[in-house]
């Protein structure tokens, strides 16, 4: 039985302690932020 993550096209890889980690890549371009992202990203690098 596959789980939804093979069924989709995902792979997994067997770990030095026995247990299958999904094999996950991010994506290269960077995301687009809209007004109220940009506005929220602003106030949490200044107020850390």
């Amino acid at each position: 039985m596959k789980s939804i993550f093979e069924e989709m096209g995902g792979t997994y890889t067997l770990g030095a302690d026995g247990m299958y980690y999904p094999n996950l890549v991010l994506p290269e371009e960077e995301p687009h932020y809209g007004k109220y992202g940009r506005m929220r990203l602003c106030h949490m690098k200044e107020h850390r």
